[in-house]
């Protein structure tokens, strides 16, 4: 607050920091740091930018589903490609509604959607806030395909922020074939 202060009393209209967790990726202690990121506000009430960088690559090395936790704790996602603001419950509900349909056709989805609700008490509009959830019901339902469905949700996502997740290889890259939207 008091670097805010003083950045508006010479001026400027707030303050804007930069952060990279590379030390945390590196040293493959990302549950702390993860713990920092979502004790943070979506958006702060006074005047102050923060942009978390993060390369998908280094997270693909992890565990992506941290690429899905940070989407849902920050309120917009940067690309070279793509500047968004991301509402996760929407985002994530289309990506996973796109896939199922993808995958099993209009019919089937609507029977694991039903499935969710009368199971698992888990409505379709609640798949963004009960991400974890949603996965357990993955795993009983369709056991060995739930890795299956889980990587297709995993690069619908990755596909609507811009980036390419190749599972096989574990890598990552921004795609080329979107328009810069900035």
């Amino acid at each position: 607050m008091k670097a805010i202060s003083g950045a508006t009393k010479n001026g400027f209209c707030g303050l804007r920091v930069s952060g990279e967790p590379i030390y945390f990726l590196r040293h493959n202690i990302l549950d702390p740091w993860m713990e920092y990121e979502r004790s943070l506000p979506r958006r702060f009430d006074f005047p102050l930018t923060a942009v978390c960088r993060y390369k998908t690559r280094d997270l693909a090395s992890h565990n992506m589903s941290y690429l899905l936790e940070l989407v849902r704790i920050h309120s917009h996602s940067i690309t070279r490609t793509s500047f968004q603001e991301v509402d996760f419950r929407n985002f994530f509900l289309e990506s996973v509604d796109n896939t199922f349909k993808r995958v099993l056709g209009e019919s089937g989805t609507h029977a694991v959607f039903r499935f969710l609700e009368n199971r698992y008490k888990l409505p379709k509009s609640s798949i963004g806030d009960k991400v974890d959830l949603f996965n357990e019901a993955l795993d009983n339902l369709f056991e060995l395909g739930r890795k299956f469905l889980q990587k297709e949700v995993l690069k619908t996502v990755c596909s609507k922020l811009g980036i390419t997740y190749d599972l096989k290889n574990r890598r990552t890259r921004i795609s080329r074939h979107k328009a810069c939207s900035w």
